[in-house]
């Protein structure tokens, strides 16, 4: 849906999803890009669903054209959830995003460990050689330090303000990317924020074994 407002507009920081009908100007609209002084507009900003209990038609395996069915599995409950004792099958979405808002809810058993991964490319053997990660870890399985724990950016930067649920519990996650700027939240809680441009990101990548890695 697109709205012809303005000449001169700011684009909002972030949207929200809309329960009624009423077309209200702000955070629920974008700007389109365009030359200063020419015409803009608002642009609805809406959910996609990448899995609804059932289909895993957004996903492909990564380096792979189909879905990795064989390491993941839609349970009768409508979860997505990997094949006990499979080796790691990395799923990526079939679309490529830049800005981006993602929401998901997660669960793991005892030695759980997973992740989300973003601004990645396919050129490695595997994708976090290429991008960050928001750390899904079972924490009270093994001492590690505490940038690979639930919530933080794997190995780079610690989670704080973090509360987690008990193993077998469902955990709220949100991951925020817009342009340089990125936000990990868990439970409702903003547990690390950094920009992908800064200095200070850069150095923790330089002292990283990611520094191997020049699409990092």
């Amino acid at each position: 849906y697109y709205l012809q407002v303005s000449t001169n507009l700011a684009d909002p920081a972030g949207w929200r999803i809309v329960t009624n009908t009423a077309l209200l100007v702000g955070n629920e609209f974008s700007v389109t890009v365009s030359t200063a002084g020419s015409p803009q507009f608002y642009r609805l900003k809406a959910w996609e669903v990448l899995f609804d209990g059932n289909s895993t038609a957004a996903f492909r395996g990564y380096q792979q054209a189909t879905f990795p069915s064989n390491h993941w599995v839609v349970t009768a409950n409508g979860e997505l959830k990997t094949v006990a004792g499979s080796p790691t099958g990395h799923i990526i979405t079939t679309n490529q995003y830049d800005d981006f808002e993602l929401a998901w809810e997660w669960k793991l058993g005892a030695g759980g460990n997973s992740g989300v991964m973003y601004r990645v490319t396919e050129s490695y053997d595997a994708p976090w050689k290429s991008g960050p990660e928001y750390q899904i870890f079972d924490d009270g399985s093994a001492a590690v330090p505490a940038n690979e724990t639930s919530g933080a950016t794997w190995g780079l930067i610690a989670p704080t303000n973090k509360v987690l649920k008990p193993r077998g519990e469902w955990n709220q996650s949100r991951l925020l990317v817009l342009t340089n700027h990125v936000e990990h939240w868990l439970n409702g809680r903003k547990v690390a924020e950094y920009e992908l441009d800064s200095m200070a990101f850069k150095s923790a990548v330089a002292a990283s074994s990611f520094q191997a890695y020049p699409q990092f």
